[in-house]
């Protein structure tokens, strides 16, 4: 997601000034939806995708458990995956 993000901003920067505040993953990839470089509907299910991928991390962080990573499968991450596919098609 966070790469996504960064491809984002580097590749549209140039037209859209806002891709250039510090505002954070999450704010920036809902500013791409406003601007309509990606789609509202799969711009709020990959937000809240990050949303539990960041909160399971910190919450493995808090908890000693290193490395912090999930089991394969415990979230679904299709919207992740389609964005990629929108984005960056092979």
């Amino acid at each position: 997601v966070e790469f996504m993000v960064q491809y984002l901003v580097l590749a549209h920067a140039g037209q859209h000034v806002e891709l250039t505040a510090n505002s954070g993953n999450l704010a920036l990839l809902g500013t791409a939806a406003k601007l309509g470089l990606i789609d509202q509907t799969l711009c709020g299910n990959v937000q809240e995708i990050y949303r539990r991928l960041r909160r399971e991390q910190h919450r493995m962080r808090l908890n000693n458990i290193s490395p912090a990573r999930m089991a394969h499968g415990a979230i679904d991450v299709a919207p992740v995956r389609e964005l990629w596919n929108t984005l960056l098609p092979a």
